[in-house]
């Protein structure tokens, strides 16, 4: 019995490299078909409590996305990484100094055009706006942010949650 078995899984393990090889040359010769590189299986966020995450922020905002749009950006001969591009209209500015509008720069967990978002962000040299943590960008439902940031944890109210960070922001 273990013979058969230890036949069997040779058979399997064979069969399944030699599928990989045929996948992984396919892959290689038509650009179609190229590895596109996944920021979600490799995303590597810090993990700030409220208190740095406003020190840190160059921006903290609560705005609408307007618009969003996606492109493909070639990483590697072999990977390409997805992005969106979201105009951001500024609603309140809670930390930092801006006029109108920003755009974000996202490689995963993208906001929702039309929707509403408190914002942690921060300043690239290219210009665009990023998200500190995965735990930086908190959308509006129903008139309250629901947030899982440590030390500010829990559901709140627009107003409440601006003097919680401002008052913070103040010490």
């Amino acid at each position: 019995m273990k013979k058969v078995l230890m036949i069997t899984l040779i058979f399997l393990f064979s069969i399944g490299s030699a599928f990989s090889l045929i996948v992984l040359a396919k892959s290689d010769s038509n650009p179609k078909n190229k590895l596109t590189f996944s920021a979600e299986t490799h995303a590597d966020w810090p993990d700030y409590d409220i208190n740095e995450l406003t020190e840190k922020a160059d921006l903290i905002i609560i705005g609408k996305v307007k618009d969003s749009k996606r492109s493909l950006n070639k990483i590697s001969q072999d990977f390409s990484i997805e992005r969106q591009f979201s105009d951001i209209t500024i609603d309140k500015t809670i930390k930092g100094n801006i006029e109108n509008e920003i755009v974000l720069n996202q490689v995963l967990d993208y906001v929702e055009t039309g929707e509403n978002y408190l914002l942690f962000l921060d300043k690239g040299e290219d210009g665009y706006y990023y998200p500190m943590t995965d735990t930086a960008t908190i959308k509006e439902s129903n008139g309250e942010y629901y947030t899982n940031i440590e030390k500010l944890d829990g559901t709140f109210k627009e107003k409440e949650l601006i003097d919680r960070i401002e008052l913070i922001n103040n010490q």
